[in-house]
Order: structure tokens, then sequence, then C-alpha cells
């Protein structure tokens, strides 16, 4: 079912960024005007992942460097062999 991105306001004048599923534009409308919204924007969101979607969903994910691999390695080991709990040395680490 397509997805709806809107901009509304309530009955307050609140103004209201959000998405709706609904099975049409003329759907989508009647249950926001069923919840008391003044449709401000009204806009199906696209499928298809833009090409800043990607980038921004890739920089989450950046690939930890090496060195600090080893920092975090060396000092897990420590403390684990000093008779730390796990949990514990995480919660130091992190």
């Amino acid at each position: 079912m397509p997805v709806f991105q809107y901009e509304a306001k309530d009955e307050t004048g609140a103004v209201k960024k959000d998405s709706i599923e609904a099975p049409n534009m003329k759907a989508a409308q009647q249950k926001l005007y069923d919840q008391k919204y003044s449709i401000i924007n009204l806009k199906e969101k696209s499928s298809a992942l833009s090409q800043t979607d990607v980038m921004s969903f890739m920089e989450k994910y950046q690939k930890v460097d090496e060195q600090a691999i080893t920092v975090f390695s060396r000092q897990f080991s420590t403390m684990i062999n000093a008779g730390l709990a796990m949990v514990r040395c995480l919660d130091i680490l992190a």
C-alpha cells in the first residue's frame, strides 16, 4: 500500500508532519479529514531510493579503523584477564 507524506494543521493550529498509509491519494485525504486535520501538503512518498538516501544510510555504517579495534581488543583482554565480568568490561569501554 502506498505511503503519503503530509503536512497538516490540527484543531489547535499546530502543524504536524508525518506519513500515512492509504490505497490512494483520495483515501489519504479522507483519513486526514477524519482526524480533523487541515491539509497543507500531501504527496506520495517515492518508493525508489534516492542517492542521498543511500549515502546517508552508508554514513551510519562506516568502517572502524584498525587501530581502534586493536586498542579495544588489548584493553578488553586486560580487563577480562584481571577478572572483570564481560558486561562490566564492555560498559567501561563504551
